[in-house]
């Protein structure tokens, strides 16, 4: 009889995981992207840096560039022009070597940090450091190799076929977009990023909130594990009042006039035992509360100019779904993310609740069916001690 529970509770145990792994990759996206019109100077670029400092990744990203050896290219090749900080930004592994520093866009040293996928391709294998590559007839000494991530969403979300990392310059080359990542989590870039911000490379095309477009979709998975403590506490509600109910029903009911006073006198442990077991119930429940609760953050372009319109609010997030949370000018692997994630976290929040509600309807019709033995047990404790009240 209890194989008919299993179904539900390993589905509500895997799409609960599946929504915690999404809410943790999405609480680690608390990046600003702003898109700029026009290629930054090295001035501009050290007065971005010396605001922001380590809060900041400025870089210019080209696509469809070829990069070769005496022997062999590599063609549809993405160039990033960047620093020292991209490489927290983006969360790059090395597999050999070290990665781009600061001090090499100040000295304009040529050097590289390339892919796995390319080095295998140009090297055949990964022990490349200290050899050369040409980009638009520039040589490049290769200083590191960073890795390839083969999870699920990075298969997804990948921008990028093949991927080089040079020194910032103030130099564009073809089919360039030219952007800055900024920490989100910084009041001060937060107010001065919009806009026109005299240190920032320029003109601002556009600026997207990775942050809170990812707060705005994990709201989905926050809600879905909020609904599965509500249909608990409801089922939690329904027992113990079913239980409490009948039990001191039957009990006053064999005992007659005396049943306070003498049951009380004689049954004060088991009385205790009562109280003790709803109050670690409501411990629980309370605890399990505070690890589901959450704060609402929501996109400000999510909200209808009238709040109280409903078609107004389905159309805003049709809006939000199909179109605006999918509009970024500058590719860039979270974004896309994020548009992934908000899919899944859409089949595991309703896989997570139907679970939660079929187990709560299955415990239901066994409680009503057998009346989950507490009334037998009742009657049984009852019975044991009736006789102490004949006299």
């Amino acid at each position: 009889m209890l194989l008919k529970y299993i179904k539900p509770v390993l589905l509500l145990a895997i799409s609960t995981a599946i929504i915690l792994s999404c809410l943790g990759l999405l609480r680690d996206l608390d990046y600003i992207l702003v898109n700029y019109i026009t290629a930054p100077s090295y001035m501009q670029y050290e007065n971005i840096k010396s605001r922001y400092a380590k809060e900041a990744a400025p870089f210019i990203r080209s696509s469809n560039i070829t990069v070769y050896t005496e022997f062999r290219n590599v063609r549809n090749t993405t160039i990033y022009s960047c620093d020292e900080q991209f490489r927290y930004f983006m969360d790059l592994e090395m597999v050999s070597g070290s990665f781009l520093v600061n001090d090499d866009v100040r000295d304009n040293n040529p050097y590289a940090v390339i892919d796995e996928n390319i080095a295998v391709l140009l090297f055949s294998n990964t022990d490349c450091i200290g050899r050369s590559i040409y980009i638009q007839d520039k040589e490049f000494k290769v200083i590191g190799v960073v890795g390839t991530k083969d999870g699920f969403f990075d298969t997804l979300t990948a921008v990028d076929l093949y991927s080089v990392y040079v020194p910032f310059a103030g130099m564009a080359l073809p089919n360039s977009l030219i952007g800055s990542i900024y920490r989100a989590d910084n009041p001060i870039i937060i107010n001065t990023i919009s806009g026109l911000d005299p240190y920032s490379f320029g003109s601002v095309q556009n600026t997207v909130s990775i942050s809170m477009r990812a707060k705005t979709v994990a709201m989905i998975g926050h809600l879905a594990l909020l609904a599965i403590w509500v249909i608990a506490l409801v089922f939690v509600f329904r027992v113990v009042r079913k239980y409490l109910w009948d039990f001191v029903s039957l009990t006053k009911e064999e005992l007659g006039s005396r049943y306070l006073l003498g049951y009380l006198q004689k049954h004060w442990l088991s009385l205790v035992l009562h109280v003790l077991v709803i109050a670690i119930m409501t411990a629980l429940l309370v605890i399990w509360f505070r690890l589901v609760r959450f704060q609402p953050e929501m996109d400000p372009s999510l909200v209808p100019s009238e709040l109280f319109r409903l078609k107004g609010w389905l159309e805003s997030i049709k809006e939000y779904a199909l179109v605006a949370n999918t509009r970024v000018s500058l590719p860039f692997s979270p974004s896309i993310l994020i548009d992934k994630i908000k899919f899944v976290l859409l089949a595991a929040g309703f896989a997570a609740v139907f679970s939660a509600a079929r187990l709560f309807w299955l415990a239901r019709e066994r409680w009503e069916a057998q009346n989950m033995g507490h009334r037998i047990l009742i009657e049984a404790f009852s019975q044991n001690h009736k006789e102490l009240f004949k006299d």
